[in-house]
């Protein structure tokens, strides 16, 4: 009987995923082994605010998926890339601190949460599908001229940013003479072409 438990055992860590093995858990949030990558965020976690730990280059997919207590989240300089999902269905959600050198936004990843404004990074150059889906208070989003694609594709390739938001009453500020501003003016979306809109986030600072 021993010796099964301890085969049964040996076969539960091999099928762990390789993150697992070796994950850090600080205050319930589970991050990789050398800490550049939040894992998870627990659903039942009931903070109404969380900052994002220095060093933090990764948010994985699906990491705060439906927790519904989060109202904020600020996110370190060291971001890069907020995973597919990342946020989806934390409909308290409202404020969010994003640095400008995030570069990725994953797909589907502010689904279903309730923030009325969002300023996309100034290092990110292509917004994915669906990034904006369900999305009932959203009133703006500020482009700036770093985004280049819709879903991977340029306003000449026929990027569609109705595959990104599917409320046209959201209105889309784009500065001129700029790819976003052709995609914007495309977009079937209310939009307003800004002289001074080099668009930041609230961390636009080095």
């Amino acid at each position: 009987m021993k010796r099964l438990l301890l085969t049964l055992l040996a076969l539960l860590c091999l099928a762990l995923p390789s993150w697992a093995e070796e994950a850090l858990v600080i205050d319930g949030v589970t991050f990789s082994a050398d800490g550049t990558v939040l894992i998870a965020y627990p659903a039942d976690k009931p903070d109404a605010y969380y900052t994002v730990p220095d060093g933090v280059v990764t948010i994985g997919d699906g990491a705060f998926f439906q927790n519904e207590h989060i109202t904020g989240v600020t996110f370190p300089a060291s971001l890069r890339h907020i995973g597919v999902a990342a946020f989806q269905y934390c409909s308290n959600l409202t404020e969010l601190e994003m640095h400008y050198r995030v570069q990725t936004l994953g797909q589907g990843a502010f689904v279903g949460t309730n923030l009325t404004t969002l300023s996309i990074p100034t290092s990110t150059s292509d917004l994915p599908e669906e990034l904006l889906m369900d999305m009932p208070r959203l009133t703006d989003v500020y482009l700036s001229n770093s985004v280049k694609t819709v879903g991977g594709k340029t306003p000449a390739e026929g990027a569609d940013f109705s595959l990104v938001s599917d409320d046209p009453a959201v209105v889309l500020h784009a500065p001129p003479y700029s790819e976003a501003e052709k995609i914007v003016r495309a977009s079937g979306h209310a939009y307003m072409i800004d002289e001074w809109g080099t668009y930041t986030s609230t961390q636009d600072v080095a």
